[in-house]
Order: C-alpha cells, then sequence, then structure tokens
C-alpha cells in the first residue's frame, strides 16, 4: 500500500536533520580536542562550575550568523552560597542588533535581577494585511509566510527599548545542576513581528517566560540535559482581534570546554522544537520545521 507523503514531518525531518549534523560536529570536535593529554586535566564542565571572580570579557560566536561580546564583573558574597553579577552585553546576529545592561544576585537557592536595553532590527518580519486579510496570500506570520517575505525582501526595520525582571531558582544537585528563570518583559515592539530571539511571533507589550535546564555535568565529558521554555505573550489572532497565546518550547542543552584559550572557554549548543504540539508561529523558518537551533563558541577572557 503506497501513499502521499507528509509534509510537515518531511520538512521537520529535514530541520532535525540540520540540526543533527551541528550537534554531529560539536560531538566531533569535542573528542578530538578532549584526547589532547594537555588539557584532559581541566574540567569539562567548566561552564557550570562556580566562576572566578573579577571583571571578565566573554565572546560568543553562533551559527546563524551572530555574535556576542558581554563584559562581565562578578563578585562572590560567599562561597559558592551568594554572588553578584554585572553584565553589559553588546549583541550583532542576522536578524537585529542589542545594548544591554544586567543586574543579578543570588542569594543561596534564589536569584533576582533586571536587565534595560535597546534593540534595533534590522530585519523586521511583520504581518501586514491588505483589505482582503491576506499578506502575500496568508492569513498569519507562520513559518511559510516568514520565508516567502524572506525570499520576497519583504523585511521593515525596528527600534525599540527592551526591559525585563527575573527571579531565578537554583537547583545544585550533584551530577544535576538545575536553573529555572520566570521573567516578565516589556517590548515596543511593532506588532505581529516575529522575534529572532525566541523563534516566534507576538505583539507589542508586557510578556512572560520560563525557562527551565537541567544538565547534568561531568568533569570528563561536559554537561548536557534537557531544556524547557514557555511563553506567555501578547498575539493578534487570525480574525485581527488582539488575544495572548502560550507557547511551549521543548529541547536539550549541552556543552563542553575545549581548552583553547587558557582561562575558559566553550562549545555550546541549544535545540528548542515544538514538534507535534501543533505550533505554527515557532521556528527558524530556515529549517522547513518547527525547531530552533543555536551552536557556539565562547571564550572568557580574565583581567
Amino acid at each position: 500500500m503506497t501513499g502521499y507523503p507528509n509534509p510537515k514531518a518531511s520538512s521537520f525531518v529535514v530541520g532535525t536533520i540540520t540540526a543533527m549534523r551541528w550537534l554531529a560536529v560539536l560531538l566531533a570536535v569535542a573528542c578530538l580536542l578532549g584526547s589532547r593529554p594537555a588539557f584532559g586535566r581541566r574540567p569539562l564542565d567548566r561552564y557550570v562550575r562556580p566562576q572566578p571572580a573579577g571583571t571578565h570579557l566573554r565572546l560568543f560566536g553562533f551559527v546563524g550568523p551572530g555574535f556576542r561580546a558581554i563584559l562581565e564583573s562578578y563578585l562572590p558574597l560567599e562561597e559558592d552560597m551568594s554572588e553578584l553579577r554585572l553584565q553589559g552585553w553588546g549583541d550583532v546576529n542576522y536578524g537585529y542588533t542589542q545594548i544591554s545592561g544586567h543586574a543579578d544576585v543570588r542569594l543561596f537557592l534564589l536569584g533576582l535581577g533586571g536587565s534595560v536595553g535597546h534593540r534595533y532590527v534590522w530585519r523586521s518580519l511583520q504581518f501586514l494585511p491588505e483589505a482582503n486579510g491576506r499578506d502575500e496570500g496568508y492569513t498569519a506570520l507562520h513559518r511559510e509566510a516568514r520565508r516567502e517575505k524572506e525570499s520576497a525582501g519583504d523585511a521593515q526595520t525596528d527600534s525599540f527599548p527592551v526591559a525585563e525582571g527575573r527571579l531565578s531558582l537554583f537547583m545544585p544537585m550533584d551530577p544535576l545542576l538545575g536553573l529555572s528563570i520566570v521573567s516578565v518583559r516589556y517590548e515596543d515592539r511593532k506588532d505581529e513581528t516575529y522575534d529572532w530571539e525566541t523563534a516566534t511571533v507576538y505583539d507589542s507589550g508586557v510578556s512572560y517566560r520560563w525557562e527551565t535546564l537541567l544538565p547534568f555535568h561531568h568533569r570528563r565529558w561536559g554537561f548536557a540535559g534537557p531544556a524547557l521554555r514557555v511563553l506567555y505573550v501578547p498575539r493578534t489572532d487570525r480574525e485581527g482581534e488582539s488575544d495572548w497565546a502560550l507557547d511551549v518550547h521543548y529541547g536539550f542543552v549541552a556543552g563542553t570546554s575545549p581548552d583553547w584559550v587558557e582561562s575558559n572557554d566553550q562549545i555550546l549548543i541549544r535545540i528548542y522544537t515544538t514538534y507535534l504540539l501543533g505550533n505554527d508561529y515557532f521556528g527558524t523558518h530556515t529549517f522547513h520545521a518547527p525547531i530552533q537551533v543555536v551552536v557556539g563558541y565562547q571564550a572568557d577572557f580574565d583581567f
């Protein structure tokens, strides 16, 4: 008995294969570099271990392409218990650029923080319906519509402030290191626009986020574990009336230290998907699938 292939399943397979290729590159590089005896004595899970006090410059380049520079001042208030972090971020990537300041304090298992910044989006994908309620023939800014807009060069620019307050819960249960963050975020963005950071679509105003990471770590191989991200965002529905939407993204995060620099470095991978959840908005649209992949390398330099 024969039948026609499911286009959604096929597109997901293509996106998954692409993501797995990057994962294979990560694992191959990690294995090659991890076999070097000069660096084998250093823990490969240093990224999730307590960091040294002082001022650090963190440079993170990732496939996308994109680049992030972080200038951080880290002050332990009590060893392995309490800490204060002050950070300045500069982001440049395919979709936008952003500058922001961050302050976070941790007191044992709880953390409190806030951020302010400004984002300039040079590839803003926005749903702009005509009189018939359609844009490029589509009734919503889902993945297929965004691909059409990209192909047609139908992108605008946008510039808006960003502010966020967050509450964190740390779960140091060796070898499991859990982190859960609940945040309230304000963005004065255009309505019905694609957010390159979370790979979904929402309107201007206040949104709510909950992200939880549960990686297992080991000094000989690094860290890896499941990840969950839940967004509650304002989103205009298909009838053009403002409404709220709940987005659930699940996946995993992993990393290891290749020891390319003297202080600290990491190869990182994070994958989120909404496969089987029926979310047509979520995903990096170039993958033709509900998937978001971040693969990159971060190097730290101490002052």
